[in-house]
């Protein structure tokens, strides 16, 4: 397992969390779908009206699937390791945390390099020093 600093996973959109002695950062439902390139648009009653993985559309079912498999993920300071939790049934569940951990490393490696990043969604650079 790769260890991460509490820096880095804050750096691609990580919130801190503190509470009787642990300390976390957590990728929330609005930051790992983009990690994995899981961008959806909804309805505003909620469902999803369209979805694309990778740029690719998929079914809005997949979608929903994908986003159903993982129940939080968090980086944890007394191991500095990346933890994700599933659900206990369902589709994708063996497959999104190898793509969650997948794009935490490219980009907490974009960071690393200081190399330029593109906001999820705006498209404005952001640049890293």
């Amino acid at each position: 397992m790769t260890i991460y600093t509490a820096e880095q996973v804050i750096e691609i959109g990580g919130r801190e969390w503190e509470k009787k002695g642990k300390y976390r950062v957590y990728l929330n439902d609005d930051i790992w779908p983009d990690l994995i390139g899981l961008k959806v648009e909804r309805y505003n009653t909620g469902n999803i009206c369209a979805a694309w993985l990778d740029g690719d559309r998929i079914s809005n079912s997949r979608a929903n699937d994908i986003l159903l498999a993982i129940a939080k993920v968090y980086w944890d300071s007394a191991d500095g390791q990346i933890h994700i939790w599933t659900r206990s049934a369902g589709r994708y569940i063996d497959e999104v945390p190898g793509w969650i951990r997948a794009g935490i490393a490219k980009a907490a490696a974009v960071f690393e390099e200081g190399a330029d990043l593109v906001k999820p969604d705006t498209h404005q650079v952001i640049e890293v020093i």
